[in-house]
């Protein structure tokens, strides 16, 4: 390391706040509230390196922030999950695009949102600042005068992670013309005052109404859909929908060119539905005394609909309860309950396992035994005739007390025919059958996610509206109700593991969650492992299980036919954390081959011997059959330094500085490009000649 380059010793954060100094961005840190630690930040957030290093010195855990606009040439769009707001329905309502859909940079933030980067735009669209609240809407903007908080950061309700890296980009895209045009609209800046409207939108509405205005271009129809129809609904307190859809199907037609109707429609309801929804408040009057002049008019709410108010009675009066088991300090009775883990690594057959021992009040592995029922087994990605019913008679369970669901029909109907369940509509049918049969004591969905189609599955609330039902159902009949559901790609990440289940909303109902994983000593073997675990009262080492599968010959069309299932083995000894760190540490993530982190470390010291252009190495990475994320963990693990020099003789010294590769050894640098440097401990151990 060059001596005028800061040590950064073991400090993560730090480390990571220093790339995104180097790739250019204005960097400061932040409290665990995410409120900035230096004042005049708008001024001080910085690039350099040892003004870093002295910052952090002083809070090594603080959060990093980054200055946004024009300064460090970045927009940040905000979607958040608040109350009754969903920033990515919302989204996705007024410009027709999924987040996941958005080509950029993005990660998850604590609250459940996502922020989105773009390059801060130039020319007519440049200006754009900070808003909260755009029309409205749980969208936000961090442009000029605002900062964002980034991954590694931690608040008291999770960790700001990547989703999709900025390393994937030479630069943050430009923002899509129609999402641009939603960003002109109006909000709420840091005050709470309300933002001007872009110009080109005022004078376009001004003096118009949505019955007579000529319409718009591409560049203006969604900012214009938004005055037009907030200036109508401010004009017609109370109207219904069939009043106001002609209206904008009339004005969509007007525009040159139109949107399609349902893009012109679909954010028109949402605004409208938005109305009859908000709270109708009174203003008190003001007071008269002069002295009092400056006071602010406080708020009432109308008096609640069907006078309803809080139902409250002494804890005295409420009668304790024992916390119930299926499978004691495992499997919760009266809970919603979560299996979870990498595809292919034995999730259902686990659970048929379970089915097998509560149909037969055969013991679990460590000598109890569950109470006998009947289960009601639902897997909406497997075929009951070829997978579902072979596994269960694998497992040995009764097959007399198993209750397949087909799907949704009428009686008499062929199964066949059944629609598919979709438990955010057939709720009411499930307590039905359940409640009428009243002998089940498990009830499985194989997955949560494929039978909750219509749940918006990045949204916490949407989701806790299916599994919050699920886990009322379960405390009334007395019974487990045991949700299947895979990791995400990214798999295992730093912080609570189990933040790597696809659906945050379930994973904070579930009250045991359980995680199947390939055992890192053995890839033969598999894990039972305990993540959320609120009522157990035996520490995660004396619960944590090894199994491995096994062949069952059984008995189909007259022949016998291998059909895999499970063997319980002994208590492992490990902890889920333990696993995740080994997982990280190999940059082998659940479900990638054991040695691709060696070949990707392997690889990188053959290749990266002198500074490279990273598409290059990206290329080289993909042709050898490495995944992106274990080459990035490869990349790191090596102290590989990622940066985007600018142009000029200049910029040559900075990275000669920063990477300790002397000047005359570095290429020519076009200010575009991002480049791979190695470390020069690298280019030594690779490129010196053995010794004699």
């Amino acid at each position: 390391m060059d001596c005028n380059t800061p040590d950064f010793g073991e400090n993560k954060i730090l480390e990571a706040a220093a790339n995104y100094a180097q790739q250019g961005y204005r960097v400061f840190p932040c409290n665990a509230a995410k409120t900035p630690m230096i004042k005049g930040w708008p001024k001080l957030a910085t690039t350099d390196l040892q003004t870093l290093a002295n910052w952090w010195a002083k809070s090594p855990s603080a959060n990093i922030g980054i200055a946004t606009g024009e300064g460090s040439g970045l927009l940040v769009l905000d979607i958040d999950i608040k109350g009754d707001g969903n920033g990515f329905t919302e989204l996705e309502a007024f410009t027709g695009i999924p987040v996941e859909d958005i080509d950029a940079p993005r990660y998850s933030t604590p609250s459940g949102g996502q922020q989105v980067w773009f390059a801060y735009p130039v020319g007519d669209d440049a200006g754009i600042a900070t808003k909260a609240h755009i029309s409205g809407l749980s969208i936000d903007t961090r442009a000029n005068g605002g900062y964002a908080c980034v991954p590694p950061s931690k608040t008291a309700h999770g960790s700001y992670e990547w989703i999709v890296e900025p390393e994937e980009f030479d630069e943050p895209p430009e923002c899509p013309a129609d999402l641009l045009d939603l960003l002109r609209e109006p909000g709420q800046s840091k005050t709470g005052q309300k933002t001007g409207q872009a110009r080109s939108i005022i004078a376009d509405a001004e003096g118009h109404t949505l019955e007579d205005h000529p319409g718009a271009g591409s560049g203006l129809r969604n900012g214009l859909l938004v005055v037009l129809v907030g200036k109508w609904l401010a004009d017609h307190p109370g109207a219904d929908w069939e009043q106001l859809e002609p209206l904008v199907v009339a004005w969509n037609n007007r525009c040159q060119p139109p949107k399609p109707e349902a893009q012109a429609l679909k954010p028109a309801c949402h605004l409208w539905a938005k109305e009859q929804n908000a709270p109708k408040l009174k203003l008190d009057n003001l007071p008269k005394s002069s002295q009092q002049t400056t006071t602010a008019p406080t708020l009432k709410p109308q008096q609640p609909d069907g006078g309803l108010r809080l139902m409250v009675r002494q804890a005295s009066t409420v009668k304790p309860q024992a916390v119930e088991w299926l499978w004691p300090c495992h499997l919760q009775l009266k809970a919603l309950n979560i299996v979870a883990g990498p595809e292919g690594k034995g999730k259902s057959l686990v659970v048929a396992d379970c089915t097998a021992r509560v149909t037969t009040g055969r013991s679990w592995p460590d000598g109890t035994t569950p109470p006998k029922g009947r289960v009601l087994y639902c897997s909406a990605e497997e075929d009951a005739s070829a997978t579902v019913v072979p596994r269960l008679m694998a497992a040995g369970a009764d097959l007399e007390l198993v209750d397949i669901i087909d799907g949704i029909g009428k009686p008499g109907d062929d199964p066949e025919d059944a629609m598919h369940i979709d438990l955010a509509k057939h709720l009411p049918q499930v307590y039905q059958q359940l409640k009428e049969r009243g002998d089940y004591r498990l009830c499985v969905w194989d997955t949560f996610q494929s039978v909750s189609l219509q749940t918006e599955h990045k949204s916490n609330t949407h989701q806790k509206q299916v599994a919050q039902p699920l886990a009322k159902i379960a405390s009334e009949l007395n019974l487990t109700m045991l949700c299947v559901e895979h990791h995400s790609r990214s798999g295992l990440q730093r912080g609570n593991a189990d933040n790597a289940i696809l659906g945050a909303g379930l994973v904070r109902t579930a009250r045991a969650i359980w995680h199947v994983l390939e055992d890192p000593d053995d890839d033969k073997m598999r894990l039972f492992l305990p993540g959320k675990l609120n009522n157990a009262n035996r520490d995660s080492e004396d619960l944590s299980w090894r199994f491995c599968f096994r062949e069952i010959m059984v008995p189909i069309d007259g022949r016998k036919v291998p059909v895999p299932a499970i063997d319980w083995l002994e208590l492992s000894g490990k902890t889920l954390n333990e696993v995740r760190d080994v997982a990280i540490g190999e940059g082998k993530g659940p479900g990638r081959p054991k040695d691709e982190f060696a070949k990707a470390v392997k690889w990188l010291q053959d290749n990266l011997t002198e500074p490279t252009e990273a598409a290059t190495m990206k290329d080289g990475l993909k042709i050898e059959g490495i995944s992106k994320g274990t080459g990035d963990r490869a990349r790191e693990h090596l102290m590989v330094k990622t940066i985007k020099p600018k142009a000029g003789p200049e910029a040559a010294a900075d990275i000669s500085q920063q990477t300790g590769i002397p000047v005359e050894d570095l290429p020519e640098f076009d200010g575009k490009a991002w480049w791979w440097f190695p470390p020069p401990k690298l280019v030594i151990e690779v490129a010196a000649p053995p010794a004699a």
